[in-house]
């Protein structure tokens, strides 16, 4: 299980759905320059809502999971915009954190 701290303050620069085969692709940004991927397949359910409560940001705040879900795995990140994303899927690989 992923620390809440870990993905804290990187930015997510953008979501790649491939609804066909089921994936989709964060890219995130760790520091200035550095690309990181969080992958998820075989996925069940995406929430990406955008209505910035507090504001514009693209920075993460918080993240919980992945944790065990009766659909395989569950990862939720909380957004500096106050948004909350939900990724439910079979399998989430997370970025390194180095």
């Amino acid at each position: 299980q992923l620390e809440s701290k870990l993905l804290h303050d990187w930015t997510l620069t953008s979501i790649d759905l491939n609804w066909n085969v089921g994936t989709v692709r964060l890219h995130l940004t760790s520091a200035p320059g550095v690309t990181k991927y969080l992958t998820a397949r075989d996925l069940v359910e995406l929430v990406v809502p955008r209505r910035q409560e507090w504001g514009p940001s693209e920075s993460i705040l918080s993240s919980d999971g992945p944790k065990e879900s009766a659909d395989g795995q569950q990862l939720e990140i909380l957004m500096q915009s106050g948004d909350s994303l939900r990724i439910v899927a079979k399998e989430i690989t997370m970025p390194s954190i180095d």
